[in-house]
């Protein structure tokens, strides 16, 4: 029996425990508590191996066409609470089980150097997160993608208030402000007038489900309530929630910003665009047109406004909001090439921005530097933390030779072959801000590796020191990932986005 035979045989209970597993993590987790902390980071770490490796059993079956499906549950009599696993959702799903078990090893020892309390429930309720970003990745309708996406924001409250300090609270109510009252006052009208509207059981089709002499007003107003219904791409001015949650500690702020929270937006919209609406509708919609111009808006003011950060991780959290902004303009211009592009920034943007966290993170962990004027000369000190930056800096730039290019290149060639207003408009955003990029990431470089530390500074911060093994190990991982995907991405990568968009690109 060959490997593919043994999957597509046993295809039924991967599918569950590629999904369940998390489930099961987090259970263990919250049993073990501070009884065994290793014990506890030991089951972290194997159950998100195992859930990346059930998630690319998956993905192999998808590969071959096969086409994976689950009924939990029906909401009524005609509206299924299933999973449909489809090409774009297993490619989201393998990423984030994989940037969840990153997550764990650098939380790993984070947390041991900061000896924060509430670990148990830092590890179990991202577990819960990773669980609910995959059963918005397998939904095969629109009811059901918007449970799982209320379970991820439920579950990453608490995250929001890790530390249970009035800051955290402030950052939490924003949090649930944003997301959950954008989901609840959008989101979900925006599914129940679709649903009633063409009296489908909004399931994710190829092409759309919308008839081809729907009002073209109301498909406009139905779109713009679903991008800003689905707010976790931080689309402005529905961005505040991400800045302010910069506070939390370093791992929470990467699955916020790089693994689940603002990519199940990304996701959300790339649904919506290719599966309720299709991109024949899409091209001439003007709804799409009016988003693509406020993705381009906010791509650059969130650049501009990275450049006036003085706090690394609030730097980090705009320069997210402008990348996120870039594949939004790439998937809404209804182009094949330039979703094709939109999805690989995803994937480049999601380990290349983690890369950054981390090492940002063990800047914070292990020098106690925060601010841009306290890492003159840190990376003499800490060379390998710092060289990993670089490269992970000069693919969110986008030089050549970078996978941060490739995305960049087939949005920019999707969106110039559309030949509208808002797509030129994007063009030129996705321009700019890449320049942008580069005035607040490259001097970071600069200050890190040639000017002097201020030894005003120094005198009141301890020592530098390199980060440990267990530390830098998930930032060299993500990195080499990062530069392997610019060789790499043709292969099984391209296949399912082809897949997916029904052409070769």
């Amino acid at each position: 029996m060959t490997h593919t035979q043994f999957i597509f045989n046993h295809l039924h209970a991967i599918t569950i425990l590629a999904f369940c597993q998390p489930i099961i993590v987090a259970c263990l987790i919250f049993i073990i508590g501070k009884k065994s902390p290793n014990l506890r980071e030991i089951v972290g770490c194997l159950g998100a191996i195992s859930t990346f490796i059930f998630n690319i059993l998956v993905a192999i079956a998808v590969i071959e066409d096969a086409v994976p499906t689950i009924e939990i549950a029906s909401f009524n009599s005609s509206i299924p609470f299933h999973f449909v696993v489809e090409p774009l959702g297993v490619i989201f799903s393998c990423m984030i089980s994989l940037l969840w078990f990153l997550n764990i090893l650098f939380g790993t020892s984070y947390f041991r150097n900061h000896d924060s309390q509430n670990q148990t429930a830092m590890f179990g309720f991202m577990a819960i997160a990773i669980s609910a970003g995959i059963g918005m990745a397998f939904a095969g309708n629109l009811l059901t993608i918007f449970v799982f996406y209320e379970i991820l924001s439920i579950s990453t409250f608490p995250l929001a208030t890790h530390s249970q300090s009035e800051k955290a609270y402030k950052s939490g109510r924003s949090y649930v402000a944003h997301l959950v009252g954008a989901s609840a006052g959008l989101l979900l009208p925006a599914i129940l007038i679709t649903i009633y509207y063409t009296g489908s059981t909004g399931e994710f089709t190829a092409g759309g489900i919308f008839p081809a002499d729907s009002s073209p007003l109301l498909m406009s107003i139905l779109f713009i309530m679903f991008i800003y219904g689905s707010a976790k791409h931080a689309l402005m001015p529905m961005h505040r929630w991400l800045p302010s949650a910069m506070g939390a500690p370093t791992p929470i702020s990467v699955l916020e910003a790089c693994i689940a929270v603002v990519n199940a937006g990304i996701l959300v919209v790339a649904k919506i665009s290719l599966y309720i609406f299709g991109l024949d509708i899409l091209r001439d919609l003007a709804g799409a047109h009016i988003v693509v111009i406020i993705a381009s808006i906010t791509a650059v003011t969130a650049s501009i406004i990275a450049i006036r950060q003085h706090h690394l991780k609030r730097m980090l959290a705009y320069s997210t909001i402008s990348q996120l902004s870039f594949m939004i303009i790439g998937i809404v211009v209804g182009s094949p090439i330039a979703i094709f592009g939109a999805i690989l920034h995803m994937l480049g943007h999601a380990f290349g921005k983690i890369t950054l966290f981390f090492t940002v993170g063990s800047i914070i962990s292990n020098a106690d530097r925060s601010y841009l004027a306290e890492i003159n000369g840190i990376g003499r000190k800490m060379p390998f933390t710092f060289s990993l930056f670089t490269i992970a800096s000069l693919s969110m730039i986008g030089l050549p030779l970078t996978f941060g290019i490739i995305g960049k290149w087939y949005m920019i060639s999707g969106a110039w072959s559309t030949s509208t207003f808002s797509s030129s408009v994007g063009i030129c955003a996705i321009g700019a801000s890449t320049i942008l990029t580069a005035v607040y990431l490259l001097p970071i470089i600069y200050r890190g590796f040639f000017l002097p530390a201020d030894s005003k500074i120094t005198a009141r911060l301890p020592k530098v020191k390199e980060a440990s093994i267990l530390m830098l190990t998930p930032i060299f991982i993500s990195a080499v990932i990062a530069i392997v995907l610019f060789f790499g991405y043709k292969y099984q990568i391209a296949d399912l986005l082809n897949h997916a968009l029904q052409t070769e690109i």
